[in-house]
């Protein structure tokens, strides 16, 4: 079962990769009997979203646990919201 975690976890990095909406490089990729787990922190709900869909449109992904945690999202040019993820 660990190379088939193996596998998937590498198509899941992939998808991240090329995916506009996700810096890849804030996101860790865990994935254990076919449950991919996400840690890191991103800088929006969309982000956050974007990386579960990602890791969602995995063949054999049974299960996302989303745990990444969304550190703020900027409206305008001066204002921040922190925003925790759930």
């Amino acid at each position: 079962m660990e190379l088939e975690d193996e596998r998937l976890r590498n198509e899941i990095v992939e998808q991240l990769f090329f995916d506009d909406d996700v810096d890849d490089k804030q996101v860790w990729v865990v994935v254990c009997d076919g449950v991919a787990i996400l840690e890191g922190a991103v800088p929006s709900q969309r982000a956050r979203d974007a990386a579960e869909s990602d890791a969602l449109a995995t063949p054999d992904i049974a299960w996302v646990d989303n745990r990444l945690e969304v550190i703020g999202q900027t409206f305008g040019p001066h204002r921040t919201r922190h925003a925790r993820s759930t």
